[in-house]
């Protein structure tokens, strides 16, 4: 994928790492996991994918240089 902003252009690389059944506080969900290449070995952003609620985002982990950020869906209302 290319991301464009005011500097112009720049190509995003994901890795799709298959089908996973995870717990997060939404529940047990079956979610696609996708892993962003960064330029840094020292950052990587992991994401999942639920196919049963139309691909939502349903957790997403950022590791920057030694920190950890976690975030979970805990609900969903419709």
């Amino acid at each position: 994928y290319l991301l464009g902003d005011a500097k112009g252009f720049q190509p995003l690389k994901f890795i799709v790492d298959g089908v996973e059944k995870i717990k997060i506080p939404y529940g047990e969900i079956e979610a696609l996991k996708v892993t962003r290449i960064h330029h840094s070995a020292d950052r990587q952003t992991q994401f999942w994918l639920a196919k049963s609620l139309d691909y939502l985002p349903v957790k997403v982990v950022q590791m920057d240089d030694g920190a950890i950020y976690t975030i979970e869906l805990q609900g969903l209302q419709k």
